[in-house]
């Protein structure tokens, strides 16, 4: 199975899907597939390649319960990010301005890129105010690049990002993702879909059938992504002992959905289902609390960006270079919110992962310090649970009971007590080794990475999961 296989159901599934639905659009996809036998999503891309952007109109898409309501369709976001190496394009369009570097853009432009990068690392505070549009703004000649870069560059925490302005159409979204890659590269990319959660009355389309409908849908999406990733990454592991899978469980923002991270979740989705205002002092927890629902390597549930707007969001936080993975991802969204998440309450009390009852009481003790040792403490000066990146890796001995009797019954159930044992024992085998001094920390740590990996394709998690999402497509 090749390396981006995991995802490639979904787009002959979903986008057709959704192309199927399309009324008045400016290029027909659905004809043009079915002449030139195209997919619906190859037949998008060859519009783009050959269309000048602003000529990019495509089709205004509703929620479920929106039809055709004048500013309440879906909304499309994108961000971009680049560290300084990559960010060799980026900076040959963007200038700092004249009270922060006085011999102007020609000049700046003529500089070596290390030269860029030395001076906005020496000016950086005066550059770019906290998380905020700072004084490295848009100075090119390029005039697709002027037509759809922002006028400003955030940088946060040593990364340059792009942050586009909200757009009406997927069509558009995809259009100007292509002309950014192709012209300045392609960044570490996160995508948000939004709906409004009011009418032009003010009226909340909320309620218990929202909450348990859209906290289902988080809970299936995100279990189905993170084991198709444990699942794509013990294929790789499998052709090669050497590679290092599932790195996003060890890094602090992109982990899997923890036990404490899926309480803000439901306690933000609860209050939005009931009528409740969010406050200030919630939203800007969402964004930067360290134990917020957002810090997931998943769909990540996002009021906090447009909801004085009346709106609410989801981000794509998962695919970092994969545009495929982006495009897949969005369509999903689209899909299930014109069509509705009525299917996905019945997932509402999945268990999520409690990665301190699974390492804390479940992995035995003799491991626990082996783990830490492998896999350390992301900011030892903060005391934030969710910065204990060991407890990622204890994934597989999490309560799978609820998963069982929605996806497969006695024998998912034997498949899944086997596969926690094969996991322990390979665990325990690392440690051995690397106590031994058989092995090297980096060699326990990737044998670990495996043994977790390993565990969606020998549980038959995953494939159960992805059977139930196709039957539902």
């Amino acid at each position: 199975m090749k390396k981006n296989s995991i995802y490639s159901f979904f787009l002959s599934l979903i986008f057709f899907v959704s192309c199927s639905t399309t009324t008045e659009v400016y290029f027909n996809y659905r004809e043009i597939a079915e002449q030139k036998n195209y997919s619906c999503l190859e037949a998008v891309n060859a519009f783009v390649s050959k269309s000048e952007i602003k000529k990019v109109q495509g089709t205004l898409r509703f929620p479920k319960g929106f039809k055709n309501q004048t500013g309440f369709n879906i909304q499309y976001g994108f961000e971009s990010e680049y560290i300084g190496p990559d960010a060799l394009e980026l900076l040959n369009h963007y200038a700092p301005t004249s009270d922060i570097y006085p011999e102007g853009a020609t000049a700046w432009f003529a500089l070596a890129h290390e030269k860029k990068l030395n001076f906005i690392k020496e000016n950086a505070k005066q550059i770019f105010p906290y998380r905020e549009k700072g004084k490295l703004q848009l100075a090119t000649t390029d005039t697709d690049l002027k037509a759809i870069l922002p006028e400003a560059l955030v940088y946060d925490g040593g990364k340059f990002e792009i942050v586009l302005s909200p757009m009406e159409t997927m069509e558009e979204l995809f259009a100007k993702i292509e002309v950014i890659n192709s012209k300045i590269g392609i960044g570490s990319m996160q995508a948000m879909v939004s709906t409004p959660f009011k009418t032009g009355d003010g009226i909340i389309i909320a309620g218990e059938q929202f909450y348990r409908e859209t906290i289902g849908y988080y809970n299936f999406m995100n279990d189905l992504d993170t084991l198709a990733k444990m699942f794509s990454g013990s294929e790789l592991y499998e052709l090669d002992k050497g590679v290092a899978v599932l790195k996003n469980f060890n890094h602090p923002w992109l982990g899997p959905m923890t036990r404490v991270k899926h309480e803000k979740l439901k306690k933000y989705l609860a209050k939005i289902a009931a009528g409740e205002i969010l406050q200030d002092y919630e939203l800007k927890e969402i964004s930067f609390l360290v134990i917020s629902h957002k810090f997931v390597g998943g769909l990540s549930f996002r009021p906090d960006v447009a909801y004085r707007q009346g709106r609410i969001a989801t981000e794509v936080r998962d695919c970092h270079q994969n545009l495929k993975c982006i495009k897949d991802k969005v369509l999903r969204e689209v899909r299930f919110l014109e069509e509705g998440r009525t299917i996905f309450a019945q997932y509402s009390t999945l268990i999520p992962f409690d990665s301190i009852d699974a390492f804390d009481e479940r992995l035995p003790k003799n491991l626990h310090e082996f783990m830490k040792r492998i896999f350390p403490k992301y900011d030892k000066k903060m005391s934030s649970v969710e910065l204990d990146l060991f407890r990622n890796f204890s994934y597989p001995l999490r309560d799978w009971s609820k998963h069982i009797e929605a996806f497969g019954g006695e024998e998912l159930r034997t498949s899944v007590k086997k596969a926690k044992e094969s996991y322990l024992v390979k665990v325990d085998a690392a440690y051995k080794a690397l106590k031994a001094k058989t092995i090297s920390e980096d060699e326990a740590r990737k044998q670990v990475m495996g043994a977790v990996a390993e565990f969606s394709k020998e549980s038959g998690l995953y494939l159960s999961m992805k059977k139930i999402f196709e039957e539902m497509l």
